[in-house]
């Protein structure tokens, strides 16, 4: 995860801006992101004990409190030299940021994961919930490495129970869900297009608020998203297309299939498995500094910008979600395909799914008819209670094996079902993207397979892949049953947990037992 809120908002654009439950599992999986460039080829990994739940009550009687000498002895005491030194500053302003929008808060969750503590507090003044992200420095385990919000949300998303039963028949079924999603519109939690189908049928397929504030132009079935790292699953898709060709085996390391990656001490080591999983060890890209390796192009010039630090963990030992290994995978396709990477894809997953309405330009430049404009807070409004602002800084120039493009809820169900059908890869390949093999603590029972959340719902099992995040103004959730019956789509311009844990919600409900009585 990366420093600063500040920092996720002006970074890169094509990733994946870690949601909450994501940084959880890697908090638990023993911390994220890329070590610091030093000796060695794996970083420490060393386990400090967990915060205790004191400090997230102190943090919250400093935000609602004014005592600026009492945040400051605070800080003192518990930021480490590093911090203090570096950062101490940015996080004073923090506290006066969020007592300023939301005052008093109450603090109504604190859970440890790893070196990290998670407080989660609600405005008793705006309706919103902010998660503060309280993490011991990994070099001085007694002192704190960053306070931060991990993500901020309208208080609406935590009011709304979903039932735990469902009707017999899909028209009351979907009648309850766009009464959810309606709710949640009305109370700001929401904005995007949510697409329901069974089997051929399209049961559900309407947007929600506006596509464009400017000019009210309102969400519909056309509209293009921003996907972020949905892309993820174009990627995993390409590389399995070359394995089932007999030009890539999924234990192949890195420097067999990509000899001109410049960092071998990475390469000997690291399996396609295990970047198609996030296993390897790579960290999260955009916020590693880069250093361009003369001569080299493509994403094969991306992936040895960041290729010097050395692994934040052995290879194969554990899981932390990684933009980096995509963009990795990236460039093996363009080695093993002698195709550059937005051609491949185009040709051989977007075109044989019958995905018309998808793009790999996302520039603020470009002209991409029905696109979205994604919106989120002000860089200073830590807490998302203020006036919203369009997401162009945040834009890259184009996809990439980490996710990126836009596309439309009609689109991403026609790729699911061409992937289910297998007219992208054989049933095996197909099976081995599903097949979950990392537990992700905080993420409701879902493990991770090949760029795919594996979560069981009673006898079925849902599979598929979000995008977007904190500080994105975008943020996705696409799930389907392996059984071909029902798939769900949701794709926001909004913050999450907009998208994502709407998907989730209607995939679950969608799968719940049967009423008696049949309604």
């Amino acid at each position: 995860m990366t420093s600063n809120i500040n920092a996720r908002r002006a970074g890169g654009a094509l990733a994946l801006v870690l949601c909450p439950a994501i940084a959880i599992a890697q908090a638990a999986n023993g911390g994220s992101g890329p070590a610091s460039a030093g000796s060695g080829t794996v970083a420490s990994a060393s386990q400090p004990a967990a915060l205790p739940v004191a400090l997230s009550r102190e943090f919250a009687t400093l935000v609602n409190g004014t005592d600026r000498a009492a945040r400051a002895a605070f800080l003192a005491r518990t930021l480490s030299s590093r911090v203090t030194s570096r950062d101490s500053a940015r996080i004073s302003r923090l506290l006066t940021q969020l007592h300023d929008a939301g005052a008093p808060f109450t603090l109504v969750d604190s859970n440890a994961f790893g070196r990290h503590r998670f407080a989660r507090l609600v405005s008793r003044r705006v309706p919103r919930v902010v998660t503060i992200d309280l993490a011991t420095d990994r070099n001085e385990p007694g002192r704190l490495g960053d306070i931060d919000v991990l993500e901020s949300h309208a208080a609406v998303l935590d009011s709304i129970v979903w039932p735990t039963s469902r009707p017999s028949d899909d028209a009351t079924a979907i009648a309850t869900i766009e009464r959810m999603v309606e709710r949640l519109t009305r109370g700001g939690g929401f904005s995007g297009t949510v697409y329901v189908t069974r089997g051929d049928s399209v049961l559900l397929a309407r947007g929600y608020g506006f596509a464009n504030r400017e000019d009210s132009i309102p969400n519909g079935l056309h509209t293009r998203f921003s996907l972020a790292s949905m892309g993820k699953m174009f990627t995993a898709t390409a590389v399995l297309q070359l394995v089932e060709q007999g030009k890539l085996k999924l234990t192949d390391t890195l420097e067999r299939v990509l000899p001109a990656y410049p960092n071998h001490e990475r390469s000997s080591r690291i399996t396609l498995a295990q970047l198609l999983q996030h296993s390897a060890g790579l960290g999260d890209m955009w916020s590693t500094p880069k250093k361009r390796v003369a001569g080299l192009t493509g994403a094969l010039a991306d992936a040895a910008a960041v290729s010097y630090p050395p692994l934040a963990f052995e290879p194969g030992t554990r899981w932390s979600y990684s933009n980096e290994g995509y963009i990795v995978l990236a460039a093996v396709i363009e080695q093993v395909s002698s195709e550059p990477y937005l051609q491949y894809v185009q040709r051989h997953v977007f075109a044989p799914a019958g995905m018309t309405e998808t793009v790999v330009t996302t520039g603020a430049d470009y002209i991409i008819p029905h696109r979205a404009v994604g919106y989120r807070p002000a860089a200073d409004d830590p807490l998302g209670a203020g006036t919203l602002r369009g997401n162009w800084t945040f834009l890259g120039d184009s996809a990439g094996g980490a996710g990126g493009g836009y596309s439309t809820v009609g689109d991403i169900a026609r790729f699911g079902r061409a992937l289910r059908e297998g007219k992208l890869v054989g049933a095996a390949l197909r099976d081995s993207m599903w097949t979950g093999r990392w537990d992700l603590p905080g993420y409701d029972g879902q493990k991770y397979g090949f760029a795919s959340y594996v979560m069981p719902v009673g006898s079925r099992v849902a599979v598929g892949h979000g995008g977007g995040g904190t500080g994105s103004g975008m943020d996705n959730g696409f799930k389907q049953f392996t059984d071909g019956s029902y798939q769900v789509v949701v794709l926001a311009n909004w913050e999450a947990p907009a998208g994502g844990r709407l998907a989730d919600a209607i995939i679950r409900y969608l799968g719940a037992d049967v009423q008696r009585g049949g309604r």
